[in-house]
């Protein structure tokens, strides 16, 4: 498959891209872009693959654009008010496929590409991935958009990004994220080397930790390797070590760090 992106612009000029807010979308979405590919190389999968793998991290996050300009914040649980667990997931759905813009977004894509595609982003955001109903190749890109989504959290967004405008994206300001607690059932899930569910995140520091935790999440050697190789843990908890105004949050943001080091360097 190969992609036009022309129209895709087109419909990018739809939204103010110059909100700082949407800046940071923008560079989130090309580095994910970035990942995918370093991803399917390592993997040495087909050129038809790549391009799959690139085209679905081209378009995984239309709907961010849709929910800040209608909700203005990304925080899923925010406007989740009918039972679906990943509103932003959802809106990309519905302008990619309902809307019929994947077949303006493309020149051509196969029926099996068009399932794969729908598939990688609607779950792209699940704790889990249900692989039960699933054929290898879709697995595959499931995987692989789910740890370049990752990657980019981990490795850029939480290292590089204004913290201001960071916060802001969840509806949270700085001085809130460097005073709030984290719960034990926060800190608790996070110290067993497990994601986090969103249900239970309540503060901007749940959130940022909630999003280191991702690192236990991916489920490709290649990811992992990646993240190590980057020395990334070092430089997200280097940011925020002893600067909460908690004491409390303090002492387990330390202890995050060295679990999470362990973690990796026990995997990878």
């Amino acid at each position: 498959m190969k992609e036009r992106r022309a129209p895709y612009r087109k419909w990018l000029c739809q939204f103010n891209i110059k909100d700082p807010v949407l800046m940071l979308k923008i560079r989130h979405i090309n580095n994910v872009v970035q990942f995918a590919k370093i991803i399917a190389n390592k993997r040495r999968l087909s050129k038809q693959d790549d391009d799959l793998a690139v085209f679905i991290a081209q378009h995984h996050d239309d709907g961010r654009f849709i929910q800040w300009r209608d909700y203005r914040t990304f925080r899923d649980v925010a406007i989740c008010d009918d039972g679906k667990k990943h509103p932003h997931a959802e809106l990309g759905i519905k302008m990619l496929f309902d809307d019929r813009n994947i077949e303006r977004f493309t020149y051509e894509i196969s029926d099996e590409e068009y399932k794969i595609v729908y598939k990688a982003i609607a779950m792209h955001g699940d704790l889990l991935l249900d692989e039960s109903e699933m054929t290898e190749r879709e697995i595959r890109h499931c995987k692989i958009l789910r740890d370049a989504d990752m990657l980019d959290n981990v490795i850029n967004v939480m290292v590089d990004e204004d913290m201001t405008t960071f916060m802001n994206s969840r509806g949270a300001t700085v001085d809130e994220f460097w005073s709030c607690n984290i719960s034990d059932a926060v800190f608790d899930t996070f110290m067993t080397n497990k994601s986090i569910n969103y249900d239970i995140v309540n503060t901007p520091a749940e959130w940022w930790l909630s999003m280191v935790a991702y690192i236990f999440n991916m489920s490709l050697i290649q990811s992992l390797q990646i993240v190590k190789e980057s020395n990334s843990i070092d430089k997200i908890f280097n940011r925020v070590t002893d600067k909460f105004t908690n004491q409390q949050t303090n002492e387990r943001i330390k202890s995050a760090y060295m679990s999470t080091k362990k973690y990796v360097h026990k995997v990878v």
